[in-house]
């Protein structure tokens, strides 16, 4: 029961000592706050250098948030350079699509003869080779072989398509279409074409801004933040003690800086310190009362072990005395044989 009462104590003394320490942090914050207005020449010197660890402490979370802005706006470039190649991917295949839908318009309006033999003489020739190859030969090895030529000629069809196009798109030659369909095809490929160019243009800036900043990036990933992080906690623990320690030293010495002056919210700490400090005081006293009994109470349980330790040797001794007795008597006996041998 002591030992608990004893436990008890010792973990309210603790307890006082964290209120301590937190008020005195506090005394030393508030007397900080009001230097520019208050005349406090006790602890200059560590109030100075309270005032160093936090510019120190200010200046590693300034290398912190930059590190972690760094590490969030490469994120955010990546995903936007992701999301620009999706869109890119996307407006190039529709680009694809769209050609070769117009390359199919250019044909078939060739092949209604629509358009101007000169600018389209390309696929007029494709045109006249297409027809030639359905209408194959006259011998049966003839047209086998035109059947396998116009297959061939399928398997390149979006090839040519796109090279309709081309020549629409290259030479500006909208004008010249007799489908509406077929401009308006041809305006929706320069609106993607322009469109592509811009996401093109922004993905290579984005690309170099994260070719640039890449190994800032990596240096930050690999440990940066993290040991920038642990240099904010160790600096920031330094400043905490050492502002603690001015307002401990302002406590001790406040007979020499308190007056009428003195704010309201500093005498109230200084109140508070000076409970705890009593406080602290009567847990010490009995803290100490608690210790001697349990003093006093080892020393019984030491002598009980001593006691016990007699009793046990007493046992001992008395049969070691049992054991002599019984080894003179036969020593007696031997002499007396010996008598009466003569």
């Amino acid at each position: 029961m002591d030992n608990e009462l004893l436990d008890d104590t010792l973990k309210r003394i603790s307890d006082a000592d964290e209120r301590l320490r937190l008020l005195s942090y506090d005394l030393g914050l508030r007397a900080i706050s009001y230097s520019s207005v208050l005349s406090i020449n006790a602890g200059r010197r560590l109030m100075e250098v309270a005032a160093s660890l936090t510019a120190g402490r200010e200046e590693a979370e300034r290398n912190l948030n930059q590190l972690q802005a760094l590490l969030s706006a490469y994120g955010e470039k990546e995903a936007a350079l992701e999301e620009a190649d999706r869109k890119a991917g996307g407006i190039s295949e529709e680009i694809r699509m769209l050609t070769i839908r117009l390359g199919a318009m250019i044909y078939e309006e060739c092949s209604l003869s629509l358009l101007s033999r000169e600018s389209f003489r390309i696929v007029y020739d494709d045109i006249k080779e297409d027809e030639r190859l359905r209408s194959g030969g006259s011998g049966k090895l003839a047209k086998l072989f035109s059947r396998g030529q116009q297959k061939m000629r399928k398997m390149g069809e979006e090839g040519r398509f796109i090279s309709y196009a081309s020549i629409v798109l290259d030479g500006s030659l909208e004008n010249e279409l007799q489908s509406g369909k077929a401009r308006e095809t041809a305006e929706r490929i320069r609106t993607l074409t322009a469109e592509k160019n811009a996401l093109d243009g922004k993905r290579a800036e984005i690309t170099a801004e994260l070719e640039n900043d890449r190994k800032r990036y990596l240096d930050a990933l690999g440990g940066g933040v993290e040991a920038a992080a642990e240099e904010v906690d160790r600096k920031r623990k330094e400043e905490e003690d050492a502002i603690a320690e001015y307002g401990c030293c302002l406590y001790s010495k406040g007979s020499e800086w308190i007056d009428k002056d003195t704010p309201q919210d500093i005498l109230d700490i200084l109140a508070m310190m000076l409970e705890t400090h009593g406080e602290r005081d009567r847990l010490e006293a009995e803290k100490a009362g608690l210790e001697k009994v349990a003093k006093a109470e080892d020393y019984r349980a030491m002598i009980e072990s001593e006691e016990e330790k007699i009793a046990v040797l007493e046992r001992e001794k008395g049969r070691i005395d049992r054991e002599i007795m019984a080894i003179k008597e036969e020593i007696a006996s031997l002499e007396e044989r010996i008598r009466r041998l003569g």
